[in-house]
């Protein structure tokens, strides 16, 4: 019973979490994005870090997608592949319905045609170059790689499933590094990054390691040694500034801090109900919130 109990207070802590990441995303557009956008000459807001608002959410989500992409139980990859993706499908097929009627409906300055349509339902175009019907929907192409990607690490036995992490950033900073001339082959490079999960990929090794050590696994060691190696390779791969590093450490510390039931914040009903709405609001906040801005704007 004690187990059970345990079990259901991390799934509680890790929903309040997504609330927090929630509130996160859909304020860095409203209070930071859209004034870009409409306001010439508009810098980024540096006021209680309003500025990174958007990347600590997504970061946040991004760590807890890769520490659920590790099975709690032996599964073979084609039972894992269904059972992660199909579980993503209904409320995004629902979603680009929705987006893509009305930004055809009300005008929009990003919409996609019925072909590109056609191809976001099978989330295929994030890997062939083509629009998304919502910008955020690139999250979608980064957890269907890690997916993909992950299919085959969970047929390794448990002990070396570092060791494939430690490869999987191998080929991503070689991919990245790699500068082929032909453009051929520099197509065949992007697809190959972009299908093993991209520049997301370090966050969803780091959020799938947290997931090994807070399994007890029996090579502990190596698991916190990956971390900072893992978030020194999203940097490298994005050579972003030292302040979002620290954002997205900020977010690995939340994720910790919610395993471990170290905070009474996580343990508030309303951030746990955002949480278990914040999949859905995830896919279609941007647009909702253009609406709503350019209305209030005018």
């Amino acid at each position: 019973m004690k187990d059970i109990l345990g079990k259901n207070q991390k799934i509680a802590d890790i929903e309040a979490l997504r609330g927090i990441g929630l509130l996160l995303v859909v304020s860095y557009p409203f209070f930071e994005r859209f004034l870009q956008l409409f306001i010439p000459g508009h810098e980024p807001s540096h006021f209680l870090g309003m500025d990174q608002w958007g990347l600590a959410g997504v970061a946040i989500f991004l760590l807890i997608s890769g520490y659920f992409l590790v099975p709690a139980y032996s599964i073979d990859s084609m039972s894992y592949l269904k059972k992660r993706i199909v579980r993503l499908f209904p409320l995004y097929f629902m979603s680009i319905c929705i987006i893509f009627l009305v930004t055809h409906i009300w005008p929009f300055p990003r919409t996609v045609t019925f072909t590109q349509f056609m191809l976001n339902i099978p989330l295929l175009n994030g890997f062939i170059g083509m629009p998304y019907v919502d910008e955020v929907h690139w999250y979608l192409t980064a957890l269907v790689s890690g997916i993909l990607v992950f299919s085959c690490i969970i047929q390794l036995p448990g002990k070396y499933r570092h060791v494939a992490y430690w490869g999987w950033l191998a080929i991503l900073l070689g991919l990245h590094y790699l500068n082929p001339s032909l453009n051929y082959f520099h197509l065949l490079k992007n697809g190959l990054y972009g299908l093993i999960g991209g520049n997301s990929a370090p966050v969803l090794i780091i959020g799938a390691s947290l997931a090994d050590i807070h399994g007890q696994s029996r090579d502990i060691l190596g698991y916190i040694t990956l971390l900072p190696v893992a978030l020194g390779t999203k940097f490298v791969l994005e050579t972003f500034p030292l302040a979002q590093l620290m954002v997205i450490s900020g977010a690995v510390v939340l994720l910790v801090v919610s395993l471990h039931h170290l905070c009474i914040i996580f343990r508030m009903k309303w951030l746990i109900g955002l949480g278990t709405i914040s999949y859905l609001v995830y896919l279609i906040h941007q647009n909702i919130w253009f609406r709503n801005t350019t209305f209030l704007y005018r």
